[in-house]
């Protein structure tokens, strides 16, 4: 959990963060940083993406209720 806690903060810190950098910074390697970014994910708190194939993952908060009405339609 507390890599979990870690990720969400130094990404809100931060902004828009590669999973490179963000494991770095927390001193960990990238599995074991991706994993806990994957479960966050899916709960709706940040946005995983990769401009290209095998490119850099990049991590941005995002929650799901942040999203205008307009675009739920």
């Amino acid at each position: 959990m507390a890599v979990l806690c870690q990720c969400e903060e130094s990404i809100e810190k931060h902004g828009i963060m590669t999973l490179e950098e963000l494991a770095e910074m927390m001193g960990k390697r990238i599995i074991d940083v991706y994993i806990p970014l994957l479960y966050l994910m899916f709960e709706g708190k940040l946005a995983l993406w990769q401009d290209e194939f095998f490119g850099q993952v990049f991590v941005q908060v995002w929650r799901a209720e942040d999203v205008p009405a307009a675009i739920e339609n």
